[in-house]
């Protein structure tokens, strides 16, 4: 009955990995907007007008990435729970 402990403790550390990483990822997109944002201002013409697209499509798959994250950490949460209350109902966790 220890594995589920064992299985608990892995995901949950596997859970604070996918956490610190999209803490990083959302600080580094917000970075990357503002310095779309100040280029923008001054970007012109047709390398703009060819770049932005792309820009943009970048900027949707980031986003699209961190909400598979989160689609992750709640799998994680849920099985973590679900582990948790089987420990319980087997006297593994008071």
């Amino acid at each position: 009955m220890a594995d589920s402990n064992i299985l608990a403790g892995k995901l949950r550390t596997y859970h604070a990995s996918v956490e610190s990483h999209l803490k990083k990822m959302d600080e580094q997109y917000h970075r990357l907007k503002q310095s779309w944002q100040r280029l923008h201002e001054h970007f012109q013409g047709n390398s703009a007008r060819e770049f932005e697209p792309v820009w943009n499509g970048s900027m949707t798959m980031l986003q699209m990435y961190q909400e598979d994250a989160k689609a992750i950490q709640r799998i994680l949460e849920k099985q973590i729970a679900e582990l948790e209350s089987f420990d319980r109902r087997s006297g593994l966790l008071t």
